[in-house]
């Protein structure tokens, strides 16, 4: 029988336990979280200086240069030189770098579709919109803070 638990606690070890499936699933392609993250955001916005992407990730920017070296020794990404501001790189995915997003990404779909089957499509839905609801009023009150 399975116990009924408070929705915080639900919440939170869901979440829990999506991230260390994430990060295991992850670390069989070689990558960390932060790092996944990393080829996710240059993905979605492009291009963009060191300082931008740390910025971005909410992470200082010692840390960024770290992953990006990481990254860059695996031919993840790549430092190309800034034509406005020859101080600064501008980093871009490489092919190999575009290849292993799509494909750990797919995976992450993937994955996460087959859990959601666990639950029927009302169900799903229902999940779908209590979720944005919950980001909403998160997002919400983080502009007031």
């Amino acid at each position: 029988m399975q116990q009924k638990t408070e929705p915080d606690h639900a919440i939170m070890c869901t979440h829990r336990t999506l991230v260390k499936s994430r990060a295991r699933g992850l670390a069989k392609a070689g990558l960390s979280l932060p790092q996944f993250e990393v080829l996710r955001v240059i993905s979605a916005k492009g291009p963009m200086s060191m300082s931008a992407l740390s910025r971005e990730m909410v992470v200082t920017p010692p840390n960024i240069t770290g992953l990006i070296d990481r990254l860059e020794k695996q031919s993840l990404v790549s430092r190309v030189a800034n034509a406005n501001d020859r101080r600064a790189s501008i980093i871009e995915l490489t092919e190999a770098g575009k290849n292993l997003y799509d494909i750990l990404a797919k995976r992450q779909r993937v994955f996460l579709q087959n859990v959601l089957n666990v639950l029927t499509p009302d169900e799903q839905e229902t999940l779908s919109t209590l979720l944005s609801k919950l980001r909403a009023e998160i997002l919400r009150r983080e502009s007031e803070a």
